[in-house]
């Protein structure tokens, strides 16, 4: 009997020694989580639970995603429709640990909305090496201030916006995101007022009848992999895939812009190109800048013999080109300096990789010494 009771002792203390939230690290949760009215009192929403904490952080709150499981059809009152519920009145970090799994009739996590010119709208930060995923009918993510994505995987397949900010910014940084958007005016990362900025991380997203990337300031792409899809048709109005103000792609960045739009990449203010690799596909046209398209350190590898103009890629015709891609070029060039001795005739082979047809001449001062194509031989008469 006496050794009977040492062992319950024994599992009694190993219990108390679980935090809460590991004690029903199975459970699903079927109720919002509405962290606007946390506390211990009926209808009430814990602090603690299955899969998550949450606490005062710095002046702002602190919320503990590891390994929580939702699977919500009804909604808190005062929480619209969203399995998750977050106050709007202090900065927010959201860490993930581990796989987060959340399915909703409505969004997995919203912020309550600040009329425009009352207050500011404090940020979100999503950090962390877990992985959130959701299967939802309306947003994984909405924040109505700026929304920072850090180190982390999320994924969400949804006939609404998958990752929104309707007045703030969104930055997301060494981080994978996969949103799949089925319905209408729904764009897989939309910010409505703000700019995007990515940075070395790898997105992918197709959507249906919207946008798949869509900024009303900046698009800034620096590093990563981007692919975008939209299947997005308009009989009566041109559409695109990946939709900005000004748009950046920088830093060995690979970006692809495919589907049914009418412009695979529309920046309306500029665009820059620099030191990437970009495929884009339009219905109308590939790329559209009306407001200038710089392009630095690259070479039009699609279409053979492309016209780059201020605002336009155009075929070798003149019209548009439908299917573009650009890359940058390395130069294979002796390393030691080309000499020349008059009365021979010296041949240098100039190769790129990738092989491309670039019309090339030479000159020595103001005299043209030769022309040919790169990838192949060029005599210099030197007579």
């Amino acid at each position: 009997m006496k050794k009977l009771l040492s062992i319950l002792l024994a599992l009694l203390l190993c219990l108390e020694m679980c935090p809460p939230a590991a004690l029903g690290a199975n459970e699903t949760l079927t109720t919002t989580l509405n962290f606007t009215n946390v506390g211990e009192g009926e209808g009430q929403t814990h602090a603690q639970g299955p899969g998550y904490t949450w606490e005062e952080d710095d002046g702002g709150y602190k919320l503990t995603l590891n390994g929580i499981r939702m699977n919500v059809t009804a909604f808190a009152p005062s929480a619209l429709t969203t399995a998750i519920f977050l106050p709007g009145d202090r900065p927010i970090t959201i860490e993930l640990i581990g796989k987060n799994q959340i399915s909703s009739a409505g969004s997995a996590i919203d912020t309550p909305y600040v009329p425009k010119g009352t207050e500011n709208h404090p940020p979100i930060t999503v950090i962390g090496g877990g992985e959130l995923s959701g299967d939802i009918n309306n947003s994984l993510i909405m924040a109505y201030g700026d929304l920072n994505i850090e180190g982390c995987t999320l994924k969400a397949a949804s006939p609404g916006e998958g990752i929104f900010c309707p007045k703030g910014n969104l930055a997301i940084k060494n981080s994978k995101v996969e949103i799949a958007s089925g319905g209408n005016n729904a764009s897989a990362i939309h910010a409505s007022e703000g700019g995007i900025t990515i940075t070395n991380s790898e997105i992918k997203t197709s959507c249906e009848e919207y946008y798949a990337i869509s900024a009303m300031e900046d698009l800034r792409i620096s590093g990563g992999t981007i692919w975008a899809s939209s299947n997005w048709a308009d009989e009566n109005a041109p559409t695109t895939t990946i939709s900005c103000s000004n748009l950046s792609i920088r830093d060995g960045a690979k970006v692809t812009s495919l589907g049914n739009a009418s412009f695979g990449i529309y920046a309306a203010e500029g665009a820059t190109f620099s030191l990437s690799e970009i495929t884009a596909v339009g219905t109308m046209t590939a790329v559209f800048s009306p407001g200038g398209l710089s392009i630095e350190g690259l070479a039009l590898i699609e279409p053979s013999g492309g016209i780059v103009d201020s605002q336009f890629i155009r075929e070798s015709d003149n019209s548009f080109a439908t299917s573009v891609k650009l890359s940058s070029v390395t130069l294979n060039v002796p390393a030691e300096p080309l000499l020349c001795t008059y009365g021979e005739t010296t041949r240098v082979t100039l190769t790129t990789t990738p092989a491309i047809e670039s019309a090339v001449e030479i000159y020595n001062g103001q005299t043209k010494m030769a022309e040919g194509n790169l990838n192949e031989e060029i005599t210099i008469d030197t007579s």
